[in-house]
């Protein structure tokens, strides 16, 4: 597996997982 297929394939896994991560950074104080 090529590395731009292996990434593209974490980033689609992981997707939601930072989608609420950074949107609890944002809620989050400084």
């Amino acid at each position: 597996m090529s590395a731009e297929k292996y990434c593209a394939h974490e980033n689609r896994v992981s997707l939601t997982f930072f989608k609420k991560y950074f949107a609890c950074l944002r809620k989050s104080p400084a």
